[in-house]
């Protein structure tokens, strides 16, 4: 029995520091300016603006095209979710047809259409509470892959 009890602990404290080793998003979320420090890091452009509505945005670009991010939940400077956002001008070639094919194709990237039949794809992600800078890298190249996938797409 007290080996089984010394085997537990051993493993519990294993598991601990496991995830002890994790980079955890700060309590309440992300600021504009650790969002951006993180694009940064991982090469990218960042530059700090506002949205319409007096919410932070940062302006990014991966392969070749530009992108948005905006903060969603909000308390003070510290937003629980962002949301990655890209358009795209196709001079009328974007269908609803496409639109359809690839919502029903891609899961963690959604596309629309706005008012001039233009297409947006975007991608809202959790950072609080639970996140992690790893899980954000991981969302980070899904979002690059599928921005590489629908500029074929669109094509």
């Amino acid at each position: 029995m007290k080996y089984t009890s010394i085997g537990v602990a051993v493993l519990a404290l294993g598991l601990t520091a496991g995830m002890a080793a994790a980079n955890s998003v700060p309590t309440g979320g992300m600021t504009a300016q650790d969002v951006a420090s993180w694009l940064q890091s991982k090469g990218y452009k960042a530059e700090i603006g506002k949205a319409n509505d007096g919410r932070p945005k940062i302006a990014s670009a991966t392969q070749g095209v530009n992108f948005f991010v905006h903060f969603y939940d909000c308390k003070a400077d510290r937003c629980a979710s962002i949301q990655f956002v890209a358009g795209f001008s196709t001079s009328g070639a974007y269908t609803l047809e496409k639109e359809n094919s690839w919502n029903n194709d891609n899961r963690w990237i959604t596309a629309s259409m706005d008012n001039e039949k233009d297409p947006w794809i975007s991608m809202d992600i959790d950072v609080w509470p639970g996140g992690t800078y790893e899980l954000l890298n991981d969302e980070l190249q899904v979002w690059d892959d599928s921005v590489a996938r629908f500029v074929k797409t669109i094509k």
